[in-house]
């Protein structure tokens, strides 16, 4: 993973601490995850062209099926929903 997709070396991975590595890691995933997306609005613009207003495919849709979401995704928007819902409440 730091040697192909991180572009590291292995002097430099040395030097690296954990958190810093995972910081990398998660911004490497967030880059892809863009460019996913755009290919995905790309696919759903070329797609939607061909079909009904009721059938056509949305760019969530797509990202739902490259990019699952994780339990901890999930948990975080359930934690960010609860949060809000305190904050309007009191």
């Amino acid at each position: 993973m730091a040697f192909g997709l991180l572009n590291l070396r292995p002097w430099e991975l040395e030097q690296m601490t954990p958190l810093e590595l995972e910081t990398m890691m998660e911004g490497k995933r967030e880059v892809l995850k863009n460019e996913d997306m755009k290919r995905a609005l790309f696919t759903a613009y070329m797609v939607n062209v061909h079909l009904k207003r009721a059938n056509q495919i949305k760019v969530k849709d797509i990202m739902n099926q490259i990019w699952p979401i994780t339990a901890k995704e999930r948990k975080q928007e359930e934690n960010r929903r609860k949060k809000k819902i305190n904050s309007y409440y009191g």
